[in-house]
């Protein structure tokens, strides 16, 4: 029988898991997100002319069309938070909900193009 090699142990997959359930619970993702969401007004059944809200969609902010899902962009360049420690790369990734885009990924295609061609 041969016996089996062992690997060295490697954390990246638990840190790369890590940093995204972070950062899709993030309150700073979350709040552009709710920048964008689309309504539309829809009545009771009842017909009692009282207006509801009807979740739609979100909207791009590039293309200004509705998308069920949305990516987060952040408009200073990120790049590769894994080559980081992990602290700078929390620091950078957690930024002001301001400094963040949500796009459809047909813009946030485009935008990284343009940023790649600058």
């Amino acid at each position: 029988m041969k016996a089996k090699k062992k690997r060295p142990y490697n954390p990246y997959p638990l840190i790369v898991n890590a940093m995204r359930l972070i950062w899709f619970k993030s309150p700073m993702r979350t709040e552009a997100l709710n920048r964008t969401k689309a309504y539309v007004d829809v009545y009771n059944k009842d017909k009692s002319l009282s207006k509801r809200k009807k979740f739609v969609g979100y909207k791009c902010e590039r293309c200004e069309e509705v998308f069920l899902k949305l990516e987060v962009h952040h408009t200073t360049p990120v790049g590769n938070v894994f080559d980081l420690v992990f602290n700078e790369a929390i620091k950078i990734m957690f930024c002001s909900p301001e400094e963040l885009l949500c796009l459809c990924k047909q813009c946030h295609l485009d935008v990284h193009k343009e940023m790649k061609g600058k």
